[in-house]
């Protein structure tokens, strides 16, 4: 009876197709709450002199629901670039001062706009005061190199992150194929 067994087998094969479906969202959220726990383990959880309090360090995912697929958006929240990516030397300068270089029109635009309409929490001093009490004007920073923790904490978790995925997909198959 061969029209039984191509039969039983395309009901199988749809009952596969809907059962892959209905995994694809739990599958996609466990590896994105995997993928946030590995980059944040590995990550500080404030920049401290970054802002009044130090600035938070975070992960955000977004799960996007689709008919035929599910997909996750792992991204970061807060000041990342400062501690994640390189930085050339450059000169720091006070707030509200005349700048030169790239950038500088707006900054120079801005800085007047301050000063002509007071704007709020604007910054009049003169110049910027260092951590040895000394003050000056302009700053030199060195630069630094990044630390690359986001690139470090996504490479750690990806393995895991399309185990979990692999796992939930094939016990959705067997699930629909053998029961």
């Amino acid at each position: 009876m061969p029209s039984t067994v191509a039969a039983q087998f395309a009901r199988k094969m749809t009952r596969a197709g809907v059962s892959l479906a209905s995994a694809s969202p739990t599958s996609v959220l466990r590896a994105a709450q995997l993928m946030k726990r590995d980059i944040e383990s590995i990550s500080p959880r404030r920049l401290r002199n970054v802002g009044k309090n130090g600035a938070a360090l975070s992960v955000r995912y977004e799960v996007r629901l689709h008919p035929t697929h599910s997909t996750a958006l792992v991204r970061a929240a807060g000041p990342w670039q400062i501690i994640n990516n390189d930085a050339r030397p450059h000169a720091i300068y006070r707030k509200n001062a005349r700048v030169k270089g790239k950038g500088a029109r707006r900054a120079n635009r801005q800085a007047i706009y301050n000063e002509l309409f007071g704007a709020a929490g604007a910054y009049k001093g003169g110049a910027l005061k260092l951590p040895d009490g000394g003050y000056r004007r302009v700053v030199q920073h060195p630069g630094h190199r990044g630390k690359r923790l986001w690139q470090k904490g996504v490479n750690r978790s990806k393995p895991q992150a399309f185990a979990v995925m692999r796992r939930a997909n094939v016990d959705a198959v067997r699930r629909a194929i053998y029961a």
